[in-house]
């Protein structure tokens, strides 16, 4: 079982909007909670895998600097001058909340080794926007259950750099999927129509 999430959340910068975006992940995945008695596991455990993608919106925290402030803009802005995405990542909000367990528990997700995805002018290339910080906010990640995490493979994660027509830049992602080899297949659904 293959599950598939994806979701645009809270936008802008800020504690309380980071919270937001933490609690809203919770609530979808509750959603997603089987109505069987005695087993209301949501998705992301009834799954053998499951990748979670989109506008996830989580931006770059540099600590000593106010958030958003033009100080911080200045900071990250300097960092992708210098391509250090090593350090864009460490600030990242979202490998924050996996390491500090406040959202999507046992998902993985890739360093990003590119160029901030937002907030981008909408031409080729990154042309930030001067009054807001350069963020990862697009992300793909992935999961696998019962001892089968070591059965995805990323094969590529990247931005479409030509991508114009928005202020994001979308993030694709190629991965392997290891099926179990004694996997038994069941027979192909015959369609009888009345």
């Amino acid at each position: 079982r293959i599950a598939f999430m994806s979701a645009h959340l809270e936008a802008h910068e800020g504690e309380s909007k980071y919270k937001t975006r933490c609690s809203t992940i919770a609530d979808i995945l509750r959603g997603t909670a089987s109505t069987v008695p005695d087993f209301q596991c949501d998705a992301s455990l009834a799954s053998h895998f499951m990748f979670v993608f989109g506008d996830l919106n989580f931006r770059t925290r540099i600590p000593g600097f106010e958030l958003g402030s033009e100080e911080h803009i200045e900071e990250a802005r300097k960092l992708v001058e210098k391509k250090d995405w090593n350090t864009l990542n460490v600030h990242d909000e979202l490998a924050y909340a996996l390491r500090e367990k406040d959202c999507l528990v046992g998902f993985k997700t890739l360093k990003c080794h590119f160029p901030p995805t937002f907030k981008v002018r909408r031409m080729d290339g990154y042309v930030y926007n001067e009054t807001r910080s350069p963020s990862y906010t697009d992300r793909i990640l992935f999961k696998g259950n019962h001892l089968m995490s070591d059965a995805i493979n990323p094969l590529a994660y990247e931005p479409i750099d030509r991508f114009t027509t928005s202020d994001h830049k979308p993030i694709r992602g190629a991965f392997e999927v290891k099926l179990n080899s004694t996997l038994k297949w069941r027979p192909v659904l015959v369609k009888e129509y009345y």
